[in-house]
């Protein structure tokens, strides 16, 4: 089995075959981390999976009777039970589109489009690159990917 240890500013990985697990260091920004990352690695297409723990979460919305897309913050130390999403490009920048299960304190889950968080703590995500290129487009119905 073939495997190496990668460092970056914001992250660690471990590449194992064609599969890389990957850990943002505490504090970081989800999304910088992971673009850095794909970028350090240029991985222009894939899926992701992952867990860990956040905090100043940002979930995105979507109302389809009104076609209104909403953002919702939430300050506290939340549990990201499950992020899965896929990894494209537009115009050569990575573009995530990541849903996210949290978990709160007070064991209720929320659920969404995830658009940033901090971690904090344990985290762990599973990026799987593709051959297969994943088209991105603007849905003029949705106002989004």
């Amino acid at each position: 089995m073939d495997s190496k240890f990668i460092e970056g500013n914001l992250w660690t990985a471990r590449k194992i075959e064609n599969t890389y697990i990957v850990c943002l260091k505490d504090f970081s920004n989800i999304m910088e981390g992971l673009t850095d990352f794909v970028v350090h690695q240029k991985i222009k297409h894939g899926k992701i999976k992952g867990i860990g723990n956040v905090t100043e979460a940002i979930l995105g919305f979507f109302n389809p009777s009104t076609k209104r897309k909403f953002h919702i913050k939430f300050d506290a130390k939340i549990r990201l039970s499950e992020i899965f999403g896929t990894l494209s490009e537009i115009d050569g920048i990575p573009i995530f589109h990541l849903e996210t299960t949290l978990e709160r304190e007070n064991h209720t889950n929320l659920v969404g489009h995830l658009l940033d968080a901090r971690i904090i703590g344990d985290n762990e995500f599973f990026i799987y690159p593709l051959e297969t290129k994943i088209i991105e487009f603007k849905s003029e119905f949705f106002g989004f990917n």
